[in-house]
């Protein structure tokens, strides 16, 4: 499974210690919202209450807490974090990167908002950051690489961007942007020269999350509402996954980098019910059901 993004907020994982086979899988549950884990599922991070954690599950007892305000995204190698914090003159909040040896890192900004910026994925180096910073009160999506600080990217559609997720390998980004209609959005790809596309032809929706090259993104869009899970690739263009509870919307978040695979999850209003997606079915099947 790629990386990047964790579906299921307050998480039970279900994953296996070391190369050899076991006899059987170990529960083990997150004490707080599990926002991400490494491809090897070694290291899961999130938060609770009290902030920021981080947690090697196969080694450590419980999580452990390293401050800040949130922890969305991890490196493939689990050394790099990035999340949220307090900036450390202003108070506001302001996206930032985490090393053991460095503590949390400000990102900064370019303006305020009530924040200055907000992170929301990283690369499977750690070396690029992505998410969104204001200018005024206009959301932009950035990218923030270790050597040359934050950047913004094209501006689409009727400006409010934000850039969601990052290939692992740092060639492309995605997200959304502002399709004029409220809060409407239309699904938004940009390259690593920071040139970017609102889907052609526009429909409503956006990219939540891409596989390891950027090639295949996932995300939700459609014309009806509530909009329905979707992944798209250049060789299958838009396919839309439906939803397993009537009625309810759906999301697409991560995909093996062999296609076979699939998470998500349904939703209607607060609630949220995880799915999986796999070959040959393709049927979408309760994660909670495929984990009993």
């Amino acid at each position: 499974m790629s990386a990047r993004r964790s579906l299921v907020l307050s998480v039970v994982l279900a994953l296996g210690a070391g190369a050899a086979p076991l006899p059987a899988q170990q529960f083990v549950t997150f004490p707080g919202w599990a926002h991400d884990v490494t491809p090897d599922g070694a290291v899961v991070v999130g938060n609770n209450a009290n902030g920021a954690l981080y947690w090697r599950w196969q080694i450590d007892p419980s999580p452990v807490s390293i401050g800040g305000n949130l922890a969305v995204a991890v490196s493939d190698d689990g050394t790099v974090i990035a999340g949220n914090i307090d900036h450390p003159v202003t108070g506001e909040e302001v996206a930032a990167r985490w090393t053991a040896e460095t503590g949390w890192v400000s990102l900064d900004g370019f303006d305020t908002c009530g924040s200055l910026s907000t992170a929301y994925d990283i690369s499977g180096d750690g070396q690029q950051i992505v998410g969104l910073a204001w200018i005024g009160c206009n959301a932009r999506a950035f990218r923030w690489t270790e050597g040359t600080g934050m950047e913004l990217l094209d501006e689409l559609g009727f400006g409010d961007n934000r850039a969601s997720t990052i290939s692992s390998d740092g060639a492309v980004m995605a997200g959304f942007g502002d399709a004029g209609l409220l809060t409407n959005r239309w699904p938004a790809v940009w390259a690593a020269d920071k040139t970017g596309e609102i889907w052609n032809p526009p429909v409503l929706g956006e990219v939540n999350g891409l596989n390891n090259d950027g090639s295949v993104q996932l995300g939700t869009a459609g014309a009806t509402t509530p909009s329905k899970a979707f992944y798209k690739s250049a060789a299958t263009g838009v396919v839309y996954l439906g939803s397993l509870q009537f009625g309810w919307g759906s999301y697409a978040y991560a995909i093996s980098e062999g296609g076979g695979t699939i998470v998500g999850f349904d939703s209607q209003g607060l609630a949220r019910k995880a799915w999986i997606r796999q070959a040959p079915s393709h049927a979408l099947v309760a994660l909670q059901g495929h984990l009993t």
